[in-house]
């Protein structure tokens, strides 16, 4: 039998342990519990930017409005150049189902995407979404994603598609090349930029690719700004 001093003493290590088990669990509590009020507060940070954006911010700035078709990179684009998450899907039709307006990191101007326009269903809604981004106010760019396929043909068949749709805003439209380190490309920046200039009379064209930072699409969409023009657009059709 051990010593009453000796159960004693084996009696305050187990306290000491279980004190020091409880006040660990406690800690890692009390760091989820920070993680997750953090995480809402995020959250609620960006409804308000979102909720700022869409009524209130663009008055003073002008408006880029994203048009091209699904899975072309508009949404990823577009958190390049707002710094906001999450708007972009890794599904293969994804697709936005309404006119998204946010500021630019830089605070230089407004982005408003708009639903992709290959989208399975709600073609009338599509296209009255885009007729209200137009209206959003003065626009100063319509940037019209298109993605770098091998063949430059197939791009240029792209863009093709939407200047005869959108022939009005030519003097406002910004082709943005997206995927520009898709591997098999058999065409340069050079090559893309004469073919558009020489057959639509194009010359805005914005290259994108993986590691094109925020900052970089912005300075290249700062570029191509141009005075603002004021639309008038009905929305529907087919």
């Amino acid at each position: 039998m051990l010593p009453v001093n000796s159960v004693q003493l084996c009696l305050e290590l187990l306290a000491q342990e279980h004190a020091a088990k409880v006040q660990e669990l406690e800690a890692h509590c009390a760091q989820a519990e920070d993680e997750a009020r953090q995480a809402k507060e995020n959250e609620a940070l960006a409804t308000q930017k979102l909720e700022l954006a869409q009524n209130h911010v663009g008055d003073m700035v002008p408006n880029v409005v994203m048009v091209g078709n699904c899975g072309t990179g508009k949404s990823t684009c577009m958190e390049k150049l707002s710094g906001t998450t999450g708007l972009a899907g890794d599904s293969m039709i994804a697709i936005t189902k309404l006119h998204n307006r946010l500021p630019a990191k830089d605070g230089s101007f407004c982005i408003v995407d708009t639903p992709g326009q290959n989208a399975l269903t709600d073609r009338m809604q599509d296209n009255l979404q885009v007729a209200m981004a137009l209206n959003q106010g003065p626009v100063s760019l319509m940037l019209i994603t298109t993605k770098a396929d091998n063949r430059l043909e197939e791009v240029v068949e792209h863009v093709e598609k939407y200047i005869e749709r959108f022939i009005d805003f030519v003097e406002v439209i910004c082709i943005l090349v997206t995927c520009m380190d898709q591997p098999g490309r058999q065409w340069s920046e050079k090559d893309c930029r004469d073919i558009l200039s020489d057959q639509f009379g194009l010359n805005k064209v914005i290259f994108s690719g993986l590691d094109t930072s925020g900052e970089q699409l912005i300075q290249s969409v700062r570029a191509e700004l141009v005075e603002p023009r004021t639309f008038d657009v009905a929305g529907g059709g087919a």
